[in-house]
């Protein structure tokens, strides 16, 4: 490996990542395992997994399951999400799954679990397959799973009789952690977002000091602006500064990498929330919640409560006062993502775009499993030159 300090402008790169989040991140562990000469550019570490300031809950993405196999040794496991602690609310009043289950519903939900235990098998399989393949030779060779990311959800629950389930649970519950209705995703994001139903679930913490230690030096925080494709090489302009590398390696949202390649790309559509940190006291319609509340029919998706007593907040739009929702409060910290999640629709995006260029992350599907995956994919897919 050269050990050309990083950001020398003589230097030509056999890889430069621009982005920091967790597929960028995977990608430059691999690259650093493989001994090639690289450097991360990005105006932050993390992503969209990043902590309250004062380090007690999270305030990107929430939580994980036990199917998170490849980022799970570098998590700090904290509470586990119990849906038995999953509060419902609508028109003023708050209950307990167990208080609104019916015989159909029993029977809908146990129809659910079996079709959820299938289709993780699936996807186990094919996320050993992602490591060294794209996500569209993965999909090219089993037809499930093809199908499944294909077919639009709401077709989906209508062949399988989850109708009365979803409209009395599973939409609220999609909403509340994906951002969006089943009506505008593919069955293999509905069935993904639906997996902590049989998986245990749980709040965590990215060991990221850990996790970046053996090239934190090939790291540098900036902000890239602009990239030119030369003949052989790529010119990266960030903050003034010139970077010249032979692969590039676009780890960031798709409006980002659009931005920088000055082109359109095609992704699937996006999602977006935004995310409050308060402390407070919930008013008394609201306070026997033990766990995550999930409203309908209001602009709070849903709240979680945390172990220091204080509440994250997903909402869809812009709120200005809780006192509908609090007796008393104070607004700690809140945070806008756009996009959270790019889930609606069936695109699908090749990583290898030619020519020494890849685009990585959670664009074919979401999760912090699946955006790992890409970074390792990739990382392993380039060459020295």
């Amino acid at each position: 490996m050269d050990l050309t300090p990083p950001g020398n402008k003589d230097t030509i790169y056999d890889a430069i990542i621009i982005g920091a989040g967790i597929s960028g991140l995977a990608c430059a562990r691999t690259l650093q395992k493989r001994g090639l000469n690289f450097l991360v550019l990005s105006k932050d570490i993390g992503g969209r997994i990043l902590r309250t300031k004062d380090n007690q809950a999270n305030l990107g993405a929430y939580y994980v399951h036990k199917g998170y196999k490849n980022i799970w040794p570098w998590l700090k496991i904290n509470r586990r999400i119990s849906w038995q602690n999953i509060y419902f609310y609508k028109d003023g009043k708050t209950q307990s799954i167990w208080k609104m289950l019916n015989l159909r519903l029993i029977l809908e939900g146990l129809r659910l679990m079996l079709i959820l235990k299938k289709f993780k098998r699936k996807l186990e399989a094919n996320g050993k397959r992602i490591e060294t393949q794209s996500f569209n030779q993965a999909l090219s060779n089993d037809e499930h799973f093809k199908n499944v990311f294909y077919k639009p959800a709401t077709q989906f629950i209508k062949e399988n009789k989850l109708e009365n389930i979803t409209t009395r649970f599973l939409n609220q519950a999609i909403a509340s952690s994906i951002f969006c209705d089943v009506s505008s995703i593919n069955t293999g994001v509905f069935l993904s977002a639906l997996l902590p139903l049989i998986m245990p679930t749980f709040e965590y913490e990215f060991k990221i000091k850990d996790f970046i230690a053996p090239f934190e030096k090939q790291i540098i925080i900036t902000e890239a602006q602009k990239t030119v494709k030369k003949q052989d090489t790529y010119e990266i302009l960030a903050d003034a500064k010139k970077f010249q590398t032979k692969n590039l390696i676009l780890a960031v949202p798709a409006h980002t990498a659009a931005a920088l390649l000055q082109k359109e790309i095609k992704v699937k559509g996006d999602t977006n929330v935004l995310v409050y940190y308060l402390e407070g006291e919930l008013v008394t319609n609201l306070k026997k919640t033990k766990g995550m509340l999930i409203f309908s029919s209001e602009p709070i998706y849903c709240a979680l409560k945390q172990q220091n007593g204080n509440y994250i907040i997903y909402a869809k739009n812009k709120i200005e006062n809780f006192s509908k929702y609090f007796i008393r409060y104070k607004l700690i910290e809140n945070k806008y993502w756009n996009p959270a999640l790019q889930i609606m629709g069936n695109e699908t995006l090749a990583e290898d775009r030619g020519d020494g260029l890849y685009m990585i992350g959670d664009y074919n599907a979401a999760g912090l499993e699946a955006a790992y995956l890409t970074g390792v994919y990739i990382g392993n897919t380039i060459n020295y030159v």
